[in-house]
């Protein structure tokens, strides 16, 4: 509640009058011994007063002494018109009633005084946060822009620090535009202070707020400048590490490569008068290879190394990116080294091992080709095979390996003519190859003998799998009579072309039978083995498209079987729906439009089997019977519910008319435009039981015009 001035004013004068003359506890002591006097008249007394919502004219009097706008004989006046009214309810002690009634307002008016005091105390605490508020939001945006600024300005050192030391080692290109960045920083963080400095002058809040939030900005663009640069100078070191790294693990790798180069370039003069010249000079040239790039790859380094002068070194000649280019180019010359230095290795290990198992690879070779030979003649001997059919490649691959054979014995025993040296590894390569032409004899021989045993295997089965065949087909034609006889062309003709495949399939499984017999006398084992198989296949397929014949012609006689139980449950069902539908069905649309569904596929059902389309039927006759069941029971209770609903209305209610007389238009004590129990005629436009125009049970004619009941 808000308190004008008057109110205060009001209450403090009162408060102060009191106190001042030292009156309110004299005053509370004759009320305390005069209240039982007057308690049985209190209420009627106040009543005066507090009826016409004024104060006592002896009240305004105390308030209003100095300044009131109330004359002293307009204050007798009612002072004299009060005691007569207070007389006129029969208490004439009227001195004693003004006090009395002037204690009951000072207590009021103590009770404005206090709510008067609450409502200042509010307001104090809110103009305290509402001043405070701003306060704080100044201050904290004043001490993060001044946060960032000593932020920026105590890294700018370091980062000096850093970009003079970077600007002795390296080459100018790293460091360019570096100095003018930490400038640029610099007059940021200037800018920044000047701008603290006024926010904290700064008169207004707005303006110091947005002073404090300018000089917050420059200070984060000197700080985003300074890591800029920071960035960079990190860069740079980084390249510098790594160039550093990779020229001490290069300098390693180029001694360790340069150490096995020449190993092997020793070797190679050692050892190259032994061997013919045409396996030593591709060696020798891969030594000049490697020479040339021990060169590249010392140049390189020599190059990556000048770039790379020590840390204290201030003559600007620090490129780390140059040196890597040079690094990656000594590298490659390295690999190159490496790789070479170990053909000539492997070249001369070669004609090492050639010379010492060049002897025992013949006498291997010799072994394994006798082998082979006794085991072409061991299957020639057992099953008949001839070299120029199903030995024909083992034969082929045999001769090439004597061919090999002969061929090393041939080398080791005639050396070169123009250096008078044995090529031993031309003797070791010919006798290698003897031997794995002829293991592959043995496996080739192998092959032809599985192959053979397949084929036969397979046209073993031939006879039991044709004699299961040809049965399954008899069956079929059987079954394919009864479909033709008992049902429709259209519920069998997937497989109505069944037989007629399979005894295609037959006949051709006979000729590719008597190819594969034919392939086997031609010792032509792949083809045989090929065409048995091929000849069981024709066989199965004929067997499966017969039994699907023999499958359908079991699943729709089945249904053709069923047809005439299913038929007559479905309509023994629709006839004991029959009567309820027909006395009940317009009760239940549902139940009747089911009734006649029903009805319609148990006809299309009997048409369907009249075609000879049984499955058909059987399904549509099972649909009727479901569609039917129970239609006439529900018929039926919905006529009983219509019937319930009628004998209901049937009998008097107390919801209907617009009223009426009680004993008059309707049955309704109180609905239409009366509402309740109390509306309409029946009460006349009241609320209660009673009559006439107040509404109680009564009015019209049964409640006359006031009575209850």
């Amino acid at each position: 509640m808000f308190w004008g001035k008057g109110h205060l004013r009001l209450s403090v004068a009162v408060f102060g009058s009191l106190i001042s003359r030292n009156k309110k506890s004299d005053l509370y002591s004759s009320l305390t011994t005069s209240r039982e006097k007057i308690s049985h008249n209190k209420g009627k007394i106040f009543a005066v007063y507090r009826g016409q919502n004024r104060i006592p004219s002896c009240v305004h009097r105390k308030l209003h002494k100095s300044n009131s706008t109330i004359s002293n004989s307009e204050c007798r006046r009612r002072e004299h018109k009060e005691t007569e009214e207070i007389a006129s309810i029969g208490f004439t002690d009227t001195r004693l009633t003004r006090r009395l009634l002037m204690q009951e307002r000072i207590e009021e008016l103590n009770a404005y005084l206090r709510t008067a005091l609450i409502s200042c105390g509010i307001a104090l605490v809110v103009g305290i946060i509402c001043f405070s508020i701003p306060n704080a939001t100044r201050n904290a945006t004043l001490n993060s822009a001044n946060s960032a600024i000593q932020t920026a300005g105590s890294n700018k050192p370091q980062v000096d620090t850093a970009l003079k030391a970077q600007k002795g080692w390296y080459v100018l290109s790293y460091t360019a535009g570096l100095p003018e960045q930490l400038q640029q920083a610099q007059a940021s963080i200037d800018s920044a202070n000047v701008r603290l400095q006024q926010a904290r002058k700064a008169n207004s809040f707005d303006e110091s707020i947005r002073l404090a939030s300018d000089a917050n900005q420059y200070a984060a663009q000197a700080s985003q400048l300074m890591n800029q640069v920071q960035a960079q100078l990190t860069a740079n070191d980084q390249k510098r590490t790594q160039a550093n790294d990779r020229l001490g693990s290069q300098t390693t790798d180029l001694a360790n490569a340069m150490s096995v180069s020449e190993a092997s370039r020793q070797r190679y003069n050692q050892e190259s008068a032994q061997w013919l010249k045409k396996y030593m000079n591709p060696l020798g040239d891969a030594i000049m290879q490697a020479s040339s790039h021990s060169k590249i790859a010392d140049n390189s380094m020599l190059a990556a190394a000048a770039v790379m002068p020590p840390t204290a070194d201030v003559s600007q000649r620090g490129d780390p990116l140059a040196a890597l280019t040079s690094l990656d180019q000594a590298k490659v010359a390295i690999d190159q080294i490496n790789a070479l230095a170990k053909q000539v290795t492997a070249g001369l290990d070669l004609q090492k091992e050639a010379q010492a198992n060049a002897k025992f690879t013949i006498d291997k070779a010799q072994v394994q080709v006798q082998l082979a030979s006794t085991h072409m003649q061991d299957v020639v001997a057992s099953r008949g095979y001839t070299a120029d059919k199903a030995l024909s490649t083992a034969n082929s691959l045999f001769v090439q390996a004597e061919q090999e054979l002969a061929q090393a014995y041939q080398t080791m025993s005639t050396p070169d003519a123009r250096e008078g040296k044995t090529d031993y590894l031309a003797v070791f390569t010919s006798a290698q190859a003897s031997i794995t032409h002829a293991n592959q004899v043995f496996a080739e021989v192998d092959r032809q003998k599985t192959l053979d045993d397949s084929a036969r295997q397979k046209l073993s089965q031939v006879s039991q799998t044709l004699i299961t065949a040809n049965a399954a087909i008899s069956t079929a034609q059987s079954d394919l009579s009864t479909l033709r006889f008992n049902h429709a062309a259209g519920t069998w003709s997937s497989v109505a072309d069944n037989v007629t495949v399979a005894q295609n399939n037959v006949a051709s499984a006979h000729q590719m039978q008597y190819d594969a017999q034919q392939a086997i006398v031609q010792q032509s084992f792949v083809l045989a083995d090929q065409k048995a198989t091929d000849t069981l296949g024709q066989l199965n397929q004929a067997t499966q498209l017969a039994q699907a014949v023999s499958s359908f012609e079991g699943n729709l006689e089945s249904y053709r079987t069923q047809w005439p139980s299913i038929h007559d449950d479905a309509a023994s069902t629709i006839n004991a729906q029959t009567s309820e539908i027909t006395s009940y069905g317009s009760y239940d649309t549902g139940a009747q439009n089911d009734y006649n569904s029903a009805v319609d596929k148990l006809r299309q059902a009997e048409s369907a089997a009249s075609n000879q389309y049984y499955e058909n039927a059987c399904s549509l006759a099972q649909q009727a019977k479901s569609l039917a069941s129970d239609t006439g029971s529900r018929a039926y209770s919905a006529y009983e519910d219509e019937q319930r609903r009628i004998t209901e209305r049937s009998q008097p209610s107390f919801s209907s008319s617009d009223g009426g007389d009680s004993g008059g238009g309707g049955f309704d004590f109180g609905s239409g435009d009366g509402g309740d129990w109390s509306g309409g005629d029946s009460g006349g436009g009241g609320s209660d039981f009673g009559g006439g125009d107040g509404g109680d049970f009564g009015g019209g004619s049964s409640g006359g015009d006031g009575g209850d009941w």
